[in-house]
């Protein structure tokens, strides 16, 4: 499959051949959907959606992090307070990583498809927060590949695991966004492999963040219930 950018004036040209580059990219104009970089970022356009651009700094994010508390099942369940590595197997839109990253822990961001990691590189770059940006790192690459070519001393003390990518908000417009989404990522791998990959890899635990009434992968060691969601720890 192709991946396209486009730009949205010559002063762009060398930052959107860097990009294309980075992430593999055509340069297109053409073609949707694709990536455009516009003076602001990088924004997502397709012929089902509005452009969609990832920010790190909107208000629904800081207000959910300011009500954040050490009793978050999130956050009680990656022990993302105890300021240890987590691995985001899954990255998706990066919101969870950002909340433990903001709880304290250094978070590397996975995401294979080139346009997330791409969406997640410059949100990352233009994250206000210093302190914040600092503990997070964003690759693209497959999640399986990237856990086989670690060495020991750079295993995470837990890895973390969302194959739903979900967004919950209930406006319409979000809710194209992640159709969007879901057709451009390809499915998961085969989530009782990925626990069992990165229960080999993590010091710590393995952290599975599932729909709160779905029948469970494997039998986990813990539990930790949301309204919608749980998270099963191994």
């Amino acid at each position: 499959m192709k991946y396209y950018l486009s730009y949205a004036h010559e002063a762009l040209r060398e930052q959107a051949f860097e990009f294309a580059k980075t992430f593999q990219l055509e340069i297109s104009d053409k073609n949707l959907p694709r990536l455009h970089l516009q003076e602001e970022g990088l924004v997502l356009l397709d012929a089902k959606a509005k452009p969609i651009k990832l920010d790190w700094n909107d208000a629904a994010f800081k207000q959910r992090a300011k009500g954040q508390t050490g009793t978050d099942p999130l956050i009680r369940a990656s022990l993302a307070g105890t300021k240890i590595h987590i691995l985001d197997m899954t990255a998706g839109w990066g919101k969870d990583s950002l909340l433990m990253a903001k709880a304290g822990a250094t978070v590397t961001l996975l995401e294979k498809n080139p346009y997330m990691a791409a969406l997640l590189s410059d949100a990352h770059a233009h994250l206000d927060d210093k302190l914040l940006q600092s503990r997070m790192t964003v690759i693209w690459q497959d999640a399986k590949t990237y856990l086989q070519s670690l060495k020991p001393e750079d295993f995470p003390e837990v890895i973390y695991i969302d194959p739903m990518h979900p967004v919950r908000e209930k406006s319409a417009q979000v809710k194209k966004h992640l159709q969007v989404l879901q057709e451009l990522t390809a499915p998961n791998d085969d989530v009782k492999e990925m626990i069992e990959i990165a229960k080999k890899v993590a010091k710590k635990r393995v952290v599975l963040k599932w729909p709160a009434k779905a029948s469970e992968v494997i039998p986990p060691q813990g539990r930790l219930m949301g309204k919608t969601i749980r998270f099963d720890i191994y």
